[in-house]
């Protein structure tokens, strides 16, 4: 995420406050004069895709509060329901009203309150009143295969790249290749913490370790020696069979 952040940052040609920066390293308030329509898309540029590329990190931990509980048993705990309300005010803050609208409805929490109940922006009276919400309900989740919200974002940062590809205040298209290698590295970042989370511990090989572990027990006595004393002969073994 920082790699695409900073190439944004780089690559965004602009306009002609940001030519004399890259060239005579012009000074603030010489700048200010010479910037022009340009150098506003530029810097326009640069806020959505750090503010999209902190919302996706953002569902990222939205996603992995969720998806154990949520998506593989069906229901979340009140205290997960209050962290992954907060998570999803945080993702308010950094997306528009519509943007939230999209990605919130990939949060499957049925039979809940509009989360930011519809408001156009949020006041601290409001997220006091949101997250002081009770926590002794579990909450039923949708388990329908759908988009999830992590790459939702990955699609609107898409999106955004190609907005500024070729254009005068933008990038050439050379660079594009470098931004869609980071997003699909991305992606393949967020299926593998879902794998992860998702597929249970294969049960023989749980049976495997209580094996190895009864083993480790029955054979230990018979290789201890004494003149090795008691931490050598009784703590290491203790500590090697809590460890298996």
């Amino acid at each position: 995420v920082r790699e695409f952040v900073m190439l944004m940052c780089v690559a965004c040609k602009a306009g002609k406050a940001q030519a004399a920066w890259r060239q005579k390293r012009a000074a603030e308030a010489d700048r200010k004069g010479l910037e022009d329509l340009n150098d506003i898309r530029a810097s326009m540029a640069r806020v959505n895709i750090i503010r999209l590329a902190l919302a996706f990190m953002v569902s990222m931990r939205l996603h992995t509060r969720i998806a154990y509980s949520g998506f593989i048993h069906g229901t979340i705990s009140g205290l997960q329901k209050r962290m992954i309300d907060w998570d999803r005010l945080r993702i308010r803050g950094l997306v528009s009203r519509q943007e939230f609208e999209d990605l919130n409805d990939l949060v499957p929490i049925l039979h809940e309150s509009h989360v930011s109940r519809g408001a156009g922006f949020l006041t601290t009276d409001m997220l006091d009143e949101i997250l002081a919400a009770p926590m002794d309900e579990d909450w039923e989740v949708d388990r329908t295969p759908d988009m999830r919200a992590p790459l939702a974002v990955l699609v609107k940062l898409r999106l955004e790249i190609m907005r500024h590809m070729n254009e005068p205040w933008g990038f050439k298209e050379r660079f594009s290749k470098d931004f869609l290698v980071n997003f699909n590295e991305a992606g393949l970042l967020y299926e593998h913490i879902t794998v992860l989370i998702s597929t249970p511990i294969p049960f023989p090989y749980v049976h495997l370790c209580k094996v190895l572990l009864l083993c480790f027990i029955l054979s230990t006595p018979l290789t201890m020696q004494g003149e090795g004393g008691f931490f050598d002969g009784v703590m290491l073994p203790t500590f090697v069979a809590l460890s298996l």
